[in-house]
């Protein structure tokens, strides 16, 4: 989401009824009334709201009134602008909302509402709904029946039974307004609905109705790995490892399709009713072949558990859930987090500059070679990680028929099959592929072309900046793709088969 762009109109006047309070501070108690539109926030004498320090850019963020509504958004700041705990980009401003900006925190205040639309509520707890589910006529839900609901900030979760199939699922029912939410939100129903495994959430459909989105998953009965948390009676190892290890599938297979997570936490592991783990919520999941539309420097994550590379706002990789799942399980074996700070920026700095406690030092019960799997994991670089999902399951030791086949197709070595049957050996190092030899007479093709990145027994594919792109099994990528056999490379018009030796 692009930043707000300030235009040389005048300021819209507001009534002032609107105060800004500063609750946490140098400026604690400090009550600003919301005068104009955009208000602006920064270390800058031109702000509205002036904080005078190197953690706040000179124009940090800008508050603006759109269509009844407070928007807040970031302007490409260097330390980020927070709400709620969480770094945004843009976002609708409710009461009560959270909003640091450098070392303040303010909340917003607004009069009360007279005269608005209101919802009838639900219905009790194990009834079915039969008014409105949000706003929605439930006639647009006319294949289930609504039962149970489970609120959140962002939506409404219901269990629901469908009418043809007396199948139980659950359906979420978005009522944010935010525009990062929305879209949020339909990214977790696109990708959803492409990924189909044992250990993913299904996401079964997903829709828009009267202006309003609603998805359909299956319906999972054993909560999610947050509510098993406890630590004062950790999991049995083997219970720890085998639930990190299906995440380790889940991600695998993500991975491979060019699937990002970058939000794995406990909340995001979730149980059906025989203990099978399974991961949910790619509302945040990067396409590999996709451009991104983030601002270069935002963090997009949960503080507590996002890899170095997203708490320093830098392009990241499948390598970042690694990262993640690697947190996950230094908590469920010792009880607490590899890294503290007493707030989300704290969090964040503890990510780039701490080293980790060894876990044995909190359980001797740890096994050596588990300890070390852990703090491979966290590694600050990416190259000192493991490579894929595949080896950090069998650096735990989970014993998954999947690991093993993916590492026996990859490890041998690969060849290229170009479209004339020459067989090309790739080389166990870097390799630059370019026009010069490729073929000289195809000018689709760029000097320096695309890479093979050679890493751990493993081959990666990367475009080199060229000027048509590089293209793997159809669709052109714009980050380094695990290499496995029977891809299809194009560059140009010159098509080369990934083979096994």
């Amino acid at each position: 989401m692009p930043p707000h762009k300030n235009t040389q109109t005048p300021p819209v006047l507001l009534p002032g009824n609107t105060v800004l309070r500063c609750v946490t501070g140098p400026e604690q108690g400090q009550q600003l009334p919301v005068t104009k539109s955009p208000f602006i926030f920064g270390r800058g004498n031109e702000c509205d709201v002036i904080i005078a320090t190197s953690l706040v850019s000179r124009q940090h963020a800008v508050l603006t009134y759109e269509q009844g509504h407070y928007v807040l958004y970031d302007q490409n700041s260097t330390n980020g602008t927070w709400v709620n705990g969480q770094r945004i980009l843009q976002h609708v401003v409710k009461n009560l909302d959270r909003v640091q900006i450098g070392p303040n925190v303010y909340v917003l205040q607004q009069p009360p509402q007279t005269n608005s639309p209101r919802t009838p509520p639900p219905g009790p707890m194990g009834q079915k709904q039969t008014a409105l589910v949000a706003g929605i006529p439930t006639q647009t839900l006319e294949d289930y029946e609504l039962f149970d609901k489970w609120e959140g900030g962002m939506a409404m979760v219901y269990k629901a039974r469908s009418r043809k199939t007396g199948q139980w699922v659950a359906v979420k029912i978005l009522r944010s307004q935010d525009p990062y939410v929305k879209d949020k939100f339909i990214k977790e129903i696109e990708v959803g609905q492409n990924l189909r495994h044992p250990n993913i959430v299904q996401v079964l459909s997903g829709a828009q109705t009267q202006g309003q989105w609603y998805m359909v998953m299956e319906f999972m009965t054993g909560g999610t790995l947050a509510d098993k948390l406890n630590p004062k009676q950790l999991l049995p190892l083997d219970t720890a490892v085998h639930i990190i290890g299906q995440m380790c599938d889940a991600l695998l297979y993500a991975h491979q399709r060019g699937v990002y997570h970058r939000d794995i936490k406990p909340a995001n592991i979730l149980f059906n009713a025989d203990d099978t783990a399974k991961l949910g919520d790619f509302g945040i999941a990067r396409l590999a072949q996709a451009v991104t539309m983030t601002v270069q420097g935002a963090i997009l994550g949960t503080p507590k558990y996002m890899s170095t590379e997203q708490a320093q706002g830098v392009k990241v990789d499948h390598r970042a859930d690694l990262y993640s799942l690697g947190v996950v399980l230094y908590q469920l074996l010792t009880g607490v987090l590899p890294f503290e700070g007493k707030d989300a920026l704290a969090l964040i700095g503890a990510h780039i500059t701490q080293t980790p406690r060894p876990p044995r030092q909190l359980n001797p019960q740890i096994p050596v070679a588990l300890e070390q799997a852990v703090l491979k994991a966290l590694a600050k670089n990416p190259d000192q990680r493991f490579q894929t999902a595949a080896e950090m399951a069998q650096a735990l030791g989970y014993p998954s028929k999947r690991h093993r086949t993916s590492s026996r197709l990859t490890s041998p070595g690969l060849s290229l099959l170009t479209s004339t049957q020459l067989t090309i050996l790739l080389p166990r190092q870097n390799w630059i592929l370019g026009r010069d030899n490729i073929d000289t007479e195809d000018t689709e093709i760029s000097r320096q072309h695309a890479k093979i990145i050679y890493r751990e027994g493993r081959w990666w594919l990367e475009d080199n900046g060229s000027t048509n792109g590089t293209y793997l099994n159809g669709r052109r990528i714009f980050e380094p793709i695990l290499l496995q056999p029977n891809d299809e490379i194009r560059l140009g018009g010159t098509f080369f088969k990934v083979m096994a030796e």
